[in-house]
């Protein structure tokens, strides 16, 4: 049984290495946002999102040893996993919002342009179906896109949480 110290426990370290996966994550935003000038960027920034699994595994693994003498149940790491993707996602949202908001996306939006050509010619979409979309693309807020991207992240999350604990569960 788990109780409210446990889950206590859980949250403060959760929250703590939610930031920590918030600065790997925007070190990989920043990175792509710079990476229609340069190519390398571009694999830094692919290089921090491919991390991030392996990222959140080491920090539970110190969680698990540090605080819990080497011992974790899948519950109790499935918790911390999703508390931690959480945490993080939400600190991103934050950069990326005030990016959209402040920074220079022109790059950013030509990159989504040039893979909304691959889409139009996908899907054979006539000409007026393809402004649409691009009109529709380029009204977006600096908030939808934020709002976009914490979806994907909270998704992605969902998804690694319980693989990420599976592993690393150890019982007595």
């Amino acid at each position: 049984m788990i109780s409210s110290q446990d889950i206590i426990q859980v949250r403060d370290y959760a929250r703590q290495d939610g930031v920590f996966l918030a600065l790997l994550w925007t070190a990989g935003f920043i990175a792509t946002m710079y990476a229609t000038s340069d190519a390398l960027w571009g694999l830094i920034g692919n290089l921090a999102t491919l991390a991030t699994p392996f990222f959140v595994a080491y920090r539970l693994k110190i969680f698990r040893n540090e605080a819990l003498e080497g011992h974790i149940s899948f519950r109790r790491g499935l918790f911390y996993c999703m508390e931690t993707f959480f945490h993080g996602a939400v600190l991103l949202t934050v950069v990326q919002f005030l990016w959209f908001r402040y920074g220079n996306v022109s790059g950013f939006m030509a990159q989504w342009q040039a893979s909304y050509e691959a889409v139009i010619a996908a899907y054979q979409m006539s000409a007026a179906e393809a402004r649409q979309l691009k009109e529709a693309v380029a009204m977006m807020s600096p908030l939808a896109w934020a709002s976009l991207f914490l979806i994907m992240e909270i998704i992605a999350g969902l998804v690694l949480s319980p693989i990420i604990a599976a592993i690393m569960q150890r019982k007595k």
